[in-house]
């Protein structure tokens, strides 16, 4: 008599289950490569890389605050202020103006309630800290959120 694996159907049925969900573990399955992974705040690659560019980055913001754009890895602070400017106008800004400049540092803008407030810092999670007390303390209130980030 030949010895033989007895399982009761659930447990087959469980075995099949799992053996199904193990595909996304696969490199070349499609699950796989639509795999999106960001580096949890504060880490990966919140600190800024200095070998791109310049690494001179600028926001130029349209009067009332209606439109912003930020251009970064600039060559040098005057072409990253210009980026910006033409950025902002091609949005739609009117009255487009630099309002500041950041070189080799993470940067965010908060806005909220029609105010706004923008930082740069060494860490994004900073960065997002003093842009939020920013935006605060021009009369944004709780209504303050960030609204941009890079590092």
């Amino acid at each position: 008599m030949k010895n033989r694996l007895q399982c009761s159907p659930s447990l087959f049925f469980l075995l099949i289950a799992i053996a199904g969900f193990t595909y996304a573990q696969d490199p070349t399955s499609q699950h796989y490569r639509d795999t999106v992974v960001l580096p949890a705040l504060g880490y990966g690659d919140t600190i800024p890389r200095h070998d791109r560019g310049g690494g001179w980055g600028a926001l130029a913001i349209s009067r009332p605050f209606q439109v912003f754009a930020v251009a970064v890895d600039g060559i040098d602070e005057q072409s990253a202020r210009q980026e910006a400017l033409e950025m902002c106008r091609n949005l739609g800004g009117k009255d487009c103006e630099p309002r500041m400049t950041f070189r080799n540092a993470c940067f965010a803008l908060a806005s909220g309630g029609g105010h706004w407030g923008s930082a740069s810092r060494s860490r994004q999670r900073n960065a997002d800290k003093l842009a939020l007390q920013n935006c605060r303390k021009f009369g944004g209130g709780s209504d303050c959120a960030i609204a941009y980030q890079t590092c």
